[in-house]
This record gives C-alpha cells, sequence and structure tokens, in this order.
C-alpha cells in the first residue's frame, strides 16, 4: 500500500520533471517547424514560454509560405502537447490563439519516420477579421467583415470551408476590373488545396445579385469564371451593360470567364 502511495505520488513529479528538464524549449519548438515544414510552411517564434506541464505559449507566432510570402499571424498561442502522443512517436500539439480579433483553434501531428512522415493540421476559426488578412489582400480583396473557417490538411492536401456572413469590402473584383466588390455582402465557400488550389464552390451574394465563382489558383495565376445573375431590385445593372455585354447569356445572366496574375507581396512580420 505505501508503495503504491509513493508510486501515485512519484509519477506526476516525474513527468513534471521531463518537463522542466528533460525536454528543452528547442526541442519543442523544432517539431513545431518540422511540422509546418512538412506543409510546404516556415514558422517564426517570438517569445516562447513552457508551462509547468506540457504546455506552452508563445506572443507571436508568424507562418509563412516557402517563399517568405505571409500566411498568417497568431497572437497569445496558448497550446499544449499531448504527452501520449510522444510515446508512441507521433506528437500532437493541441492550441489556440487570437487572429485579428477573432479565435482559432485545432490540432497539428506529426507522424514519425516509420510512417513515412509527414502529418496532419485541423484549424478552425471564428470571428476572424478579414481586414489585413496577407493572403487575401495579394488576391487585392480588401474589407471588413468576420471570417468563420474549418481547415483540414493531411501531407500536403487539405480542404477548406469558409463563409463571411456580413462582408464589406472595397475595390473590384480580382481580375474583372469592371465589377465592384462593395456589391458583395456575404460569402460562403469550399476549397482543395494541392499543388493546385481548387475553388469546389463559391458563393456570392448581395443585394439582387448572386454570383457563383469555380476555377484554380496555380502559383501566381488564377483562372476562374463567374456567374452572374441579377433580379429587377440589382439598380446597378444599367450602368454595368456596356462592361457585362459580351458575357450576357440570357436577361440578367452573365457568365465571365477570367485570368488574373497575382503580384507576389514582402513579407511582413509584426
Amino acid at each position: 500500500m505505501k508503495k503504491a502511495a509513493i508510486a501515485v505520488i512519484a509519477i506526476p513529479v516525474i513527468l513534471i520533471g521531463l518537463w522542466v528538464v528533460a525536454i528543452p524549449e528547442s526541442l519543442i519548438i523544432r517539431h513545431m517547424e518540422d511540422a509546418l515544414e512538412k506543409q510546404g510552411m516556415h514558422v517564426r517564434i517570438m517569445g516562447f514560454s513552457k508551462g509547468l506541464l506540457y504546455n506552452f505559449s508563445i506572443r507571436h507566432i508568424h507562418v509563412s509560405t516557402e517563399k517568405d510570402f505571409p500566411i498568417v499571424s497568431v497572437d497569445d498561442l496558448r497550446a499544449g502537447i499531448d504527452f501520449l502522443s510522444f510515446l508512441t512517436l507521433k506528437p500532437q500539439i493541441d492550441f489556440s490563439g487570437m487572429v485579428n480579433g477573432g479565435r482559432v483553434y485545432g490540432a497539428i501531428s506529426l507522424r514519425g519516420h516509420s510512417t513515412g512522415g509527414g502529418g496532419t493540421m485541423n484549424v478552425n476559426g471564428n470571428g476572424v477579421n478579414i481586414n489585413g488578412i496577407p493572403a487575401l489582400e495579394r488576391l487585392g480583396i480588401r474589407g471588413n467583415g468576420n471570417l468563420d473557417f474549418d481547415f483540414h490538411l493531411v501531407d500536403h492536401t487539405g480542404e477548406a470551408r469558409f463563409s463571411i456572413p456580413e462582408a464589406r469590402f472595397e475595390g473590384n473584383f480580382p481580375g474583372v476590373d469592371f465589377l465592384p466588390l462593395d456589391l458583395i455582402q456575404s460569402v460562403r465557400g469550399a476549397l482543395t488545396i494541392e499543388k493546385t488550389i481548387t475553388v469546389k464552390s463559391l458563393t456570392l451574394e448581395g443585394r439582387g445579385v448572386h454570383a457563383r465563382v469555380k476555377g484554380n489558383i496555380r502559383g501566381n495565376s488564377l483562372n476562374m469564371k463567374i456567374e452572374l445573375m441579377m433580379d429587377s431590385s440589382f439598380g446597378l445593372e444599367p450602368v454595368l451593360t456596356q462592361a457585362l455585354g459580351p458575357y450576357r447569356v440570357s436577361p440578367g445572366y452573365y457568365v465571365i470567364p477570367f485570368s488574373h496574375t497575382v503580384v507576389s507581396a514582402p513579407s511582413i512580420v509584426r
């Protein structure tokens, strides 16, 4: 009985000791970097601090592509390592943090070399303001609105679903200069990510206007098609008539194929 009591006390002490002494911060950071680099991403970590038992915090983390184009910056990241996943050589990190005033959370797991490497990433977001998100700015999309999304990545294949229920965009639709984005008030869509980003569905809605977008993004090139539908409550159709003329299929219905080259932007690190 006495031995059992000692064991109960000793086990958590040993675990805490392993975490505090035997697992250096550099090892944790390296596992995070490895998990993201296997997905073709780079990470910069600022303000790393270990907690008491298999958890840590990061003041700021910046994620970019292999070519150092910024993807996202996360503040006040809180994360914990699943201890059992370390024992099976499949380390998993659960995390949550803040991006542009909204919350993101999820898990990153890295498979061992015996399974061929790679890993998975699951990320969810709620209430993320689109203003200043580098990936959108690269496409020329600016404005305000709260983004909700879920993103799942296995090795180099991913899928994302997203929505912006109340959007206030600025400027024009990328590649279709005559089509103002401020017509759009809500967005929802889904895309797949491999070597090419395929827009499976993208629905844009505004007062009297409805649009569906499909196509793909390969490197810096967008190749898309917009199906644009307008009803009698849409007041700008007469203004756009001349520009829309070549794409008219039937009254109030237009199909606009377009391509657009995205201009690379410098890295942005706060």
